[in-house]
């Protein structure tokens, strides 16, 4: 069980804010970093697909930090955790718009 005074919102919100962003900093330095050596190329894709697949991606990560909170009860972390990732959809969706339509 989770101590009760990070059963907060704010710690579901900062933690649903900050993991997103430090996952996409470090997939897309690690798929930089790939692309360097030559192990990845971009041949076939369009212009931005990597960086709207990694960006996917790391909203995806919530999916963690829900779970986590979840098996330890704090019920108002996870919705604080829900708040940033549902803006981070509708700002992927609008940043993407013109791809996506």
């Amino acid at each position: 069980m989770i101590n009760r005074r990070y059963d907060k919102v704010v710690v579901g919100a900062l933690a649903g804010t900050v993991v997103p962003i430090f996952a996409f900093v470090v997939l897309y330095m690690i798929f930089q970093e790939l692309s360097e050596r030559g192990l990845m190329s971009d041949a076939g894709f369009s212009d931005d697909f990597r960086i709207r697949t990694i960006a996917l991606v790391s909203i995806g990560v919530n999916v963690v930090l829900v779970r986590y909170f979840q098996k330890r009860y704090a019920h108002h972390a996870v919705r604080g955790v829900v708040f940033p990732t549902f803006v981070f959809i509708i700002a992927w969706i609008i940043y993407f718009s013109s791809v996506l339509l």
